[in-house]
């Protein structure tokens, strides 16, 4: 049987009058910073491990600041839409520094939450956030490729979570990760995939202010905090180019040329204006 996987984005609250006044100092700051599409040094690739790794240090300041402080109210809805019984096992996909594993846990204690993620400073961050709230037992990290998930074993895992990850993920290689999701899902109609990511609105004013949000004032606030304007850069460009929410959901339907994977959609959401789905 085919799990039935719901991909929820979380709900807000909170206002976007903070966007609406931020937004008028959009060019002043994209004109001081002067970015003007950087380049990454060496051979790395945007949106990969390495260049996670570089801007680590900062990543979770920079993403509070960036959201307007929104980013873990989402992860909070992203977990309260899973209707969790609380002793799943949780594998959480481009965990980064392990806020989704870490408010899984906050919500349900009888969990285990593997977390896997291609950045090793990501990942040190992380285990030490775990090490410091006493969750080593519930919470395991470990370095991987989504798309290649070679250590977890096949009908495993119960939930599969990704916020903010699938995005960084090489187009040609996003059926891989979906099949592997596939592979390691338990045979339940109970399994669930849950996918939060990012979308660049396309209509209306406040389309247009999302879109000169991400295109100009995440660069910007992104050099300033970390001193990489490509990594922020890139979180624009991948942004823009990502497929539409209904692509997006045709893609992750599938089935895929292969017949690797299949998932039925049970929900899906947005929020912020569709900034996030």
């Amino acid at each position: 049987a085919t799990p039935a996987l719901p991909t929820p984005s979380p709900k807000s609250k909170m206002c976007w009058c903070p966007l609406v006044s931020i937004s008028a100092l959009i060019g002043v700051l994209a004109a001081m910073l002067a970015i003007q599409d950087p380049q990454p040094e060496g051979d790395v690739r945007m949106g990969s491990g390495q260049m996670f790794d570089h801007i680590a240090p900062t990543y979770d300041l920079l993403n509070r600041v960036m959201s307007l402080g929104m980013d873990m109210s989402w992860r909070e809805t992203l977990v309260q839409e899973l209707n969790l019984k609380g002793s799943e096992v949780v594998l959480d996909l481009a965990t980064g520094t392990a806020d989704v594993a870490l408010t899984l846990l906050k919500h349900h204690e009888g969990l285990q939450v593997q977390g896997v993620d291609p950045s090793s400073e990501m990942l040190s961050i992380g285990r030490e956030k775990v090490r410091q709230r006493g969750l080593e037992a519930s919470i395991s990290l470990s370095e991987g490729d989504a798309a290649a998930l070679s250590r977890v074993k096949n009908d495993s895992c119960d939930i599969i979570t990704m916020s903010f990850g699938i995005r960084n993920v090489e187009a040609e290689k996003r059926p891989q990760v979906f099949a592997e999701a596939h592979r390691v899902l338990r045979e339940s109609p109970e399994s669930q995939l849950a996918i939060m990511e990012f979308a660049e609105p396309r209509e209306g004013v406040m389309g247009i202010l999302a879109r000169a949000f991400v295109r100009y004032l995440v660069p910007a606030i992104g050099f300033v905090g970390s001193g990489d304007a490509a990594a922020y850069q890139h979180l624009q460009k991948s942004i823009g180019s990502f497929p539409s929410p209904d692509d997006f959901q045709a893609l992750l339907a599938g089935p895929d040329p292969a017949q690797t994977y299949h998932f039925e959609i049970t929900k899906r959401r947005a929020l912020l204006f569709g900034v996030v789905q």
